[in-house]
């Protein structure tokens, strides 16, 4: 496969993780333990904390400012692990930021109702 191909492929993939993320409302993730509950959310989702996170970051460096995310999806396409993670404020509002992932890497990020 040319590389032209695994480009248009893991654009393709980051798309599609990226609009089954955004349309995930709190109660659609899976919790399997009520300790659970606690992951991706964070007192640190702000729009400062937003701006912090750039293209390039590890997801360590991310959870370093943020704490840690929740994990809402996953891909293995041609040996990329693409996934999207997820932040959300404490209140469980609609404020969220979401990171899409590509091999421990961020590649895109986008937040909800951040002012």
């Amino acid at each position: 496969m040319n590389t032209s191909t695994q480009h248009n492929i893991s654009a393709l993939a980051i798309f599609t993780l990226l609009l089954l993320s955004c349309n995930m409302s709190p109660a659609e993730t899976e919790i399997d333990e009520p300790s659970q509950m606690s992951i991706g959310v964070s007192e640190k989702v702000s729009l400062e904390t937003f701006e912090q996170i750039q293209n390039g970051m590890s997801l360590e460096e991310v959870e370093t400012i943020l704490g840690p995310g929740r994990e809402t999806t996953s891909q293995d396409i041609d040996d990329v692990q693409i996934s999207v993670y997820r932040w959300q404020d404490p209140n469980f509002s609609n404020i969220t930021i979401r990171l899409i992932v590509q091999n421990g890497v961020v590649t895109a990020k986008t937040h909800t109702d951040l002012e």
